[in-house]
């Protein structure tokens, strides 16, 4: 499996989490595209997003990321080109 950075262009869409690597070089650990345009529960919303834990180390929710440029699979992650 290749573990260097990757275009954005070509990391998956379907949910699996990754690294992915901003413009200015800091790193977001884990990460994972998501899109619902329906509007039915929330919001529509489209792009990649990040799990914020609250004061407990709880997931509390997920912020989106700006514009990442490059990416690769987690630690023990399948996903990837190899």
């Amino acid at each position: 499996m290749n573990r260097e950075w990757q275009p954005i262009a070509t990391a998956p869409k379907d949910a699996s989490e990754i690294r992915v690597r901003m413009g200015d070089g800091s790193v977001v650990e884990r990460a994972h595209w998501a899109c619902d345009l329906s509007g039915e529960e929330q919001p529509p919303f489209r792009g990649w997003f990040t799990p914020v834990t609250d004061t407990n180390g709880r997931m509390s929710h997920y912020a989106q990321i700006d514009e990442p440029v490059g990416w690769m699979p987690t630690q023990g992650s399948t996903s990837g080109p190899s």
